[in-house]
C-alpha cells in the first residue's frame, strides 16, 4: 500500500492528526449514505406510493430488495477491503450509487423499482458502514468506540439536513427532484473527499494508531481471531441473532415513520420526525460514545436495547404530534447506539485481523432481518388493518434481541479465551 502516501497524500503527510481527517471524509461519506438512503426509506416509500399508486407493501419490498442487495455486496466487498485500498471500493460505490440516484425519475414500474433499489443497496454498502467502520477500527484503539461516535456522527447528520431537503424537494418538485444538481451535489461531493482524504490504514501513511508517529521497533496490530474459528463461538451466533432481531424492529420502523407519522398527527409533523429521529440518534450517540470505552459493552448494549423495544410498544399508540414526537425521540436514541455498539462488540470480542470479512459475514445475516423489517411493517399495515398490531409485533421482536444478546454473554470473555488459547 505504498502508493497510499501519494495522489494527495505527501502535503499532508507527517501530520499527527492525520486521522482526524479521515474521520472527516468517513462522516461525510456516512452523511450521504445515509441522507440519501437509509434514512430515506420512509420518504421513497411515500413518494412512489403516491406517483405510481402502488400498494404500500409492494414498495415495501423494494426497500426489503435495497437491504438485501446491500448485504450481498458487503460479503463480496469484504476481501477487497481487506487485501486492497478502501479506496477504490468506496469511489465504485459512490458512481454506483450517484447513478442509481440521478437516474430514479426513470423507475416508473416495479421491476424498475426493484432495480433502483438493488443499485442503490450496491452503491450504499461500498460507502456505509462496513467500510467505515473498518477504517476507524484500524486508525484508532485507545478511543475507538468515541471516535466511531463521532463517525457515525454523520449518520444523523445526513437524516437530519439532507433527508428534509429531500421530502421537501419530492413533494414540491416530484420524483424528478433527484435529477437536480441542487439536491444530488453533495453526492457527487464524496468522490474528491474518498480520493484525497481516505487512507486504508495509519501504517499507509507511517504513523501508528490513534493519530501517533509509528514506532520502528513494534509491528501493526493486527492480531484476532480467524473467521471460521469466530463464526463458531456462542458469542457470535447469539449476538448476530440478537442483531437481526434488532434490526428487523429498527429499519421496519424506520421505513414507515413518515406514513405513520402523517397518519396518527399530520404531514408537517412527519416531516419533522425524520429530523428528531436524526437529532436523537446523533446526541445520544455523542454522549453515550464519550464514555462507553470505560464502560462494559455487553450491560450497555442491553439497556440500549430495551429502550428500543420500549419505542417500538409506544408507536403502537400514539395519537397526536407530541405523542409522535416524544415516541420518534426515544426510538432515534436508540438507532446510533445499536448501529454503533454491533461492530465495537465484534471487535471487543475477536480482534482486528480478520474485521472486514467478520463485520460483513455478521452483516449479511443481519441484513435478512433488515430486508425483514419493512415488509413486516407494510403486510401488517395492509393486511391487519394498519400500523398499530404491526409496531406490537416488533416491539416483541425487539424484546426477544435483548434476551438473546443476554444469552450471548459478555465480549471480552471471548478475548480472554482466545488469548489463553494463542499462550497454550
Amino acid at each position: 500500500m505504498a502508493n497510499s502516501r501519494l495522489l494527495g497524500g505527501r502535503f499532508l503527510y507527517g501530520w499527527p492528526k492525520y486521522s482526524w481527517l479521515v474521520v472527516f471524509a468517513a462522516s461525510y461519506s456516512l452523511m450521504v449514505s445515509s441522507g440519501f438512503a437509509f434514512y430515506a426509506q420512509s420518504i421513497f416509500l411515500d413518494t412512489l406510493v403516491r406517483t405510481y399508486d402502488f400498494r404500500v407493501s409492494d414498495i415495501s419490498a423494494g426497500s426489503t430488495v435495497f437491504f438485501f442487495s446491500s448485504g450481498i455486496t458487503g460479503i463480496l466487498i469484504s476481501n477487497l477491503i481487506q487485501r486492497y485500498d478502501i479506496r477504490w471500493v468506496m469511489t465504485f460505490g459512490a458512481l454506483i450509487y450517484i447513478a442509481a440516484l440521478y437516474f430514479l425519475p426513470l423507475a416508473n414500474t416495479l421491476p424498475r423499482i426493484f432495480a433502483f433499489f438493488i443499485c442503490l443497496g450496491i452503491g450504499f454498502s461500498c460507502i456505509s458502514v462496513l467500510p467505515v467502520t473498518t477504517l476507524i477500527a484500524r486508525w484508532f484503539v485507545k478511543n475507538r468506540a468515541f471516535m466511531l461516535a463521532i463517525t457515525q456522527s454523520g449518520l444523523s447528520i445526513g437524516g437530519m439536513l439532507i433527508t428534509p431537503i429531500m421530502a421537501r424537494s419530492f413533494a414540491e418538485n416530484g420524483i424528478s427532484a433527484t435529477q437536480s444538481w441542487s439536491l444530488i451535489g453533495p453526492a457527487v461531493a464524496i468522490l474528491p473527499l474518498i480520493i484525497f482524504l481516505i487512507r486504508p490504514d495509519p501504517e499507509s501513511m507511517g504513523l501508528a494508531p490513534d493519530g501517533h508517529q509509528a514506532d520502528p521497533m513494534s509491528s501493526p496490530s493486527n492480531t484476532g481471531m480467524p473467521l471460521k474459528d469466530a463464526i463458531r463461538t456462542r458469542f457470535f451466533i447469539f449476538m448476530s441473532l440478537s442483531s437481526i432481531l434488532a434490526m428487523v424492529a429498527q429499519v421496519g420502523g424506520i421505513a414507515h415513520i413518515f406514513r405513520l407519522a402523517t397518519e396518527r398527527a399530520d404531514l408537517e409533523t412527519a416531516t419533522i420526525t425524520v429530523s428528531v429521529m436524526a437529532l436523537f440518534s446523533f446526541s445520544m450517540r455523542l454522549i453515550v460514545g464519550r464514555f462507553m470505552d470505560n464502560t462494559r459493552l455487553h450491560i450497555t448494549a442491553l439497556s440500549v436495547y430495551i429502550v428500543q423495544a420500549l419505542s417500538m410498544f409506544g408507536f403502537a399508540f400514539v395519537s397526536g404530534a407530541p405523542q409522535v414526537l416524544l415516541a420518534t425521540a426515544v426510538f432515534g436514541g436508540s438507532i446510533g447506539l445499536i448501529l454503533m455498539i454491533q461492530p465495537l462488540l465484534l471487535a471487543k470480542a475477536f480482534g482486528l485481523a480478520e474485521f472486514p470479512r467478520l463485520l460483513s459475514f455478521s452483516q449479511f445475516f443481519v441484513m435478512f432481518g433488515v430486508a425483514a423489517g419493512p415488509l413486516i411493517l407494510g403486510a401488517s399495515y395492509d393486511f391487519l388493518g394498519g400500523y398499530q398490531i404491526g409496531y406490537i409485533i416488533l416491539g416483541s421482536i425487539s424484546t426477544l434481541s435483548c434476551l438473546t444478546l443476554f444469552l450471548a454473554g459478555a465480549p471480552e470473555r471471548v478475548a480472554e479465551q482466545n488469548a489463553q488459547h494463542i499462550q497454550d
